[in-house]
């Protein structure tokens, strides 16, 4: 992931509703358990916030 990627991913996380941020993460943690790394819950965001298609349509690719 790149800088400006992992900017973004952060802004886009704090910029998600906190009822959003909460169900994400129960869905996480009933997913994957608590005890995964950061990178996967960063692919796990950025699947979740749809991320991806974003960020080639912005060049961040």
């Amino acid at each position: 992931m790149t800088e400006k990627q992992k900017d973004d991913l952060h802004s886009q996380w704090k910029l998600t509703s906190i009822k959003t941020r909460h169900m994400i993460l129960a869905e996480y943690h009933k997913r994957y358990g608590h005890s995964q790394n950061a990178e996967h819950w960063n692919n796990y965001l950025i699947e979740v916030l749809n991320l991806r298609q974003s960020w080639k349509a912005r060049g961040f690719h």
